[in-house]
């Protein structure tokens, strides 16, 4: 029988912290801190990267003092995982963007750095555990899932989709199906009844988080575990394969049965009795709500397609998604900010090539030819292939729908490291005796420990600290000094993840200096805010150098440039910041947003001509609602009054309504051009958008949330329609502010008696009925 490292001579307390630490890898998707940048994402990355860390200098000091022997000829995917990540690591050398492909940014933490953490976890647990440990192990890992399941049922999920500690319903339910096939798992392994009671209680508890984050990748990949795994039975088993088919038949029907339910009786009683899941499987289609997912795959495609051999590097899909931005999205989603293909083959492609692509599927080769080889020389029982076999396909099916999130990550290495320890009959290095450490040893020790202590350092210390500085901004942006001082921090720190930090302080500047004016400040206020421009536009230089082809930095740099100009007062600020945009525009040539801006950015200096020219070429590429609502600013403040009604009407029948300023702006014109008529039913065409059931007559308890725009725009419309003549609207329109903020209801009341008698002059100076009451919401605009 192979050594184990259950029995190393004297047991050393490394091997025994090595194994706490990382059984605590267990506990990871229960670890959040609220008062950080992204709680859900940033705190358990760091610990989980401490653990390895740690863990791994404690296998540096059994390696150098005890006698050892590595057994990793029978371990496929480790040779597989080495070769994707050094894929990775080629890809990210020749990326556009080379430092957050090797270290990611703060929203997802991912990157090769990430990815060599995970194989040194794969290592480390091949190597310090054994059978006891391994079964400790999914143990904890059902009972972390168990939690993570139960928390979110406790959030009563159902209606929008369940998040628990993960953060996002999709990732939840990723995560929650290791949950469900480990506890089956250990409910079949179980000679127990009462321990198979309690697994499968875990797994109905698993199973029905599952459901309830309506989540329907994972749901498929459960469908394809139950598949392979009954397929395997049927051609390996001999017992009860009659009773397993019934089984599945069985489900299968009940499945069938729920379906037809939720889609020929939607509204029926037993159709709401049953999970909205259902309903969103329904809905699935590439018209439907997945038209989406394939717009980025189109994109990710296409990504592929330029640069086949390396791709873009890895966490790098944005850049593929702005050089092949896909309009369509604009019909499926507002959302364009794109950082994952949302399809594990596509992002594998677009990211690290073909490269990449062959690395990644050796990764699964080598699983499945582990089991088949596994279950040929009966190394793996039939139970143990199942398993095996069912989670990695089911996996491999969801991540079609997804990407590796640390949540569901962790547990799949594990059981693929379970798999090699199976096939070995043992841990991947076994140790022996202690033995003398000479000198050269100690250097190499010393060095490791060197090492590791700087990564620690940078890596998990200062990201950590960035992390907590990115996150006061966000909650303490008042305090103005505090809040630039922190800032300054962020830009003097070396932690590698800084995508985000020229986005947020472009967004804080944008909100604290347009209220500025230096003569108006003291010393210390303007030498601040001198301070802030100079140290911003130095870092979004430095951001540029980083990420050269991602368009958002640009945008935001343009904006700093264009807030120093209207600061300062210099052109020239301005005329960098019309370089930058047009910049941008040439990055992603086909997205609508930099040109829209750059099309306002020349309105501000009149230079009309180029801006209509622009903003022609937003328009040939997406004819959408904010394209003319940008067509009707143009034509307003050229003063062409009935241009710009036509652009807004075309704007708010594509659905966009854009600020009041411009509407307001416009009916004012129009009022002044006698244009009664016109400047009513532009308002209530704007009212349409913004409050669709304006014209109700039921009186509200409480104002509508967008009230400061709605209210007094609704209090003029029954003035505006008197002037044109039409008494049946203008008291209509009365009856409707009194309905929609009950508190206007004494001036309505006194313009519809007015209106009534037949006296002009009653009502003619009622130009607005909040006019007379100032605690009333006013015009924003």
């Amino acid at each position: 029988m192979k050594a184990s490292n259950e029995e190393i001579p004297g047991n050393p307390a490394a091997v025994t912290i090595a194994r706490v630490l990382l059984y605590s890898t267990a506990a990871v998707p229960l670890i959040i801190l609220l008062n950080s940048f992204f709680p859900y994402i940033v705190p358990r990355t760091l610990y989980f990267r401490v653990v390895v860390e740690v863990s791994l200098g404690l296998l540096a000091y059994l390696l150098i003092a005890r006698d050892w022997r590595a057994q990793v000829r029978l371990d496929p995917f480790l040779y597989a995982f080495a070769a994707f990540v050094a894929a990775n690591c080629l890809s990210a050398v020749f990326s556009p963007a080379r430092n957050r492909a090797m270290f990611g940014d703060f929203e997802r933490m991912g990157g090769v750095w990430a990815l060599l953490h995970y194989m040194l976890f794969y290592a480390l647990v091949r190597v310090f555990f054994g059978a006891r440990q391994w079964r400790f192990f999914f143990h904890l890992l059902l009972a972390a899932s168990s939690l993570v399941a139960l928390i979110g049922l406790f959030e009563g999920a159902g209606t929008k989709g369940a998040a628990s500690t993960i953060g996002n319903p999709g990732l939840l339910g990723l995560y929650l199906f290791f949950g469900l096939c480990i506890s089956v798992y250990l409910a079949f392994q179980s000679s127990r009844i009462r321990w198979a009671l309690i697994y499968a209680a875990a797994a109905f508890i698993n199973f029905s988080a599952l459901v309830l984050s309506q989540n329907r990748s994972s749901l498929l990949g459960s469908f394809v575990a139950v598949a392979v795994g009954t397929t395997i039975y049927l051609f390996r088993g001999k017992k009860h394969r009659l009773w397993l088919v019934g089984i599945v038949t069985a489900l299968t029907i009940a499945f069938a049965a729920a379906m037809t339910v939720v889609t020929k009786q939607p509204d029926s009683r037993a159709a709401k009795l049953l999970p909205t899941t259902l309903a969103r499987i329904r809905d699935s289609g590439i018209k439907k709500s997945d038209a989406g997912r394939i717009v980025f795959w189109v994109a990710a495609y296409e990504g592929f397609k330029e640069r086949p051999l390396l791709g873009y590097g890895p966490e790098n899909f944005h850049l593929a998604w702005s050089a092949n931005f896909q309009t369509q999205v604009y019909v499926v989603t507002r959302d364009e900010r794109v950082d994952r293909a949302h399809n594990i083959v596509l992002e594998v492609l677009s990211t690290t090539g073909i490269i990449g692509f062959i690395a990644f599927v050796a990764m699964w080769v080598a699983v499945f030819v582990s089991i088949t080889a596994g279950l040929r020389s009966k190394v793996l029982t039939l139970a143990q292939g199942i398993f095996f076999a069912a989670v990695s396909f089911g996996y491999l099916v969801a991540l079609g729908f997804w990407f590796i999130d640390i949540n569901s990550f962790i547990p799949w290495l594990a059981i693929c490291a379970f798999l090699a320890h199976e096939r070995t009959r043992g841990p991947a290095i076994t140790f022996g005796a202690v033995q003398a450490i000479d000198p050269v040893r100690k250097v190499i020790f010393a060095g490791s420990v060197l090492a590791l202590a700087s990564s620690l350092w940078l890596h998990v210390y200062e990201t950590f600290r960035v992390s907590r500085l990115l996150y006061r901004t966000q909650v303490a942006a008042s305090d103005m000094p505090a809040t630039l001082h922190a800032y300054f921090e962020v830009f003097d720190s070396p932690a590698p993840q800084s995508t985000h930090t020229p986005m947020l302080y472009g967004r804080y500047m944008g909100s604290i200096v347009p209220r500025m004016r230096p003569g108006q400040l003291d010393a210390s206020t303007r030498s601040l805010i001198d301070t802030a421009f100079a140290r911003g536009i130095v870092e979004m230089n430095r951001e540029r150098k980083k990420d050269p082809r991602n368009e958002l930095v640009y945008l935001q740099e343009a904006r700093l440039a264009l807030l120093a100009s209207a600061y300062y007062r210099l052109p020239a600020y301005y005329e960098y910041a019309v370089k930058t945009l047009r910049e941008a525009t040439e990055l992603s040539p086909r997205r609508v947003q930099p040109k829209l801006v750059l099309a306002y950015t020349l309105m501000m200096a009149k230079r009309y001509d180029e801006a209509r020219a622009t903003l022609m070429q937003a328009k040939a590429i997406y004819p959408g609602g904010q394209v003319y609502y940008y067509i009707g600013e143009l034509h307003r403040a050229q003063n062409q009054i009935p241009l710009a009604v036509e652009a807004l009407d075309s704007s708010l029948v594509r659905g966009f309504s854009g600020a009041p300023s411009l509407y307001y702006s416009v009916i004012d014109s129009l009022q002044r051009r006698g244009a009664y008529a016109e400047s009513a039913r532009l308002a209530e065409a704007y009212l349409t958008v913004l409050q669709p059931d304006f014209r109700s007559l039921a009186p509200r308890r409480e104002p509508p949330g967008n009230a400061s725009t709605v209210v007094p725009l609704l209090a003029r419309l029954p003035w505006l329609w008197a002037k044109a003549g039409d008494e049946t609207r203008a008291i209509a329109a009365a009856q409707s502010l009194k309905a929609v903020y009950p508190a206007a209801a004494s001036n309505a009341d006194d313009f519809v008696r007015k209106l009534s008698s037949g006296n002009r002059l009653e009502w003619q100076q009622d130009t607005t009925l909040l006019a007379r009451n100032k605690a009333l919401p006013q015009a924003s605009g």
